[in-house]
């Protein structure tokens, strides 16, 4: 898969998971070969990276210089999700090491119970 619809080319300093939805729709039209049912968990990913830039900009633009102690972790933690997102296949892979904080055998150990 080519990656290079990751990035807006027109714009040089274009932050290299900046994402539009049209980007998104050529990856899976050209992930899914056109067949839209189909379901490849990859195209998770590109959403959430999408969703999760953008959240990103959106909050850092509008906070400026009078963010908060709480607004700086929920930058920073939205920064740290942003720039981790591309480096998972699912966005179940994602969650559970993202966010939940478990590991692949973790959850297969405590599914198993």
């Amino acid at each position: 898969m080519n990656l290079a619809y990751l990035t807006n080319v027109e714009d040089e300093e274009a932050d290299p998971t900046l994402m539009n939805h049209n980007n998104i729709y050529s990856m899976m039209k050209e992930e899914l070969r056109e067949d839209f049912n189909t379901f490849k968990p990859i195209t998770n990913i590109w959403w959430l990276a999408h969703i999760l830039y953008n959240v990103h900009s959106m909050m850092k633009d509008q906070l400026g210089q009078r963010a908060s102690d709480v607004d700086r972790i929920a930058l920073y933690a939205l920064q740290r999700l942003k720039d981790n997102v591309l480096h998972y296949t699912s966005a179940m892979d994602f969650l559970r090491a993202e966010v939940f904080e478990v590991s692949d055998s973790e959850f297969t150990d405590s599914t198993a119970l």
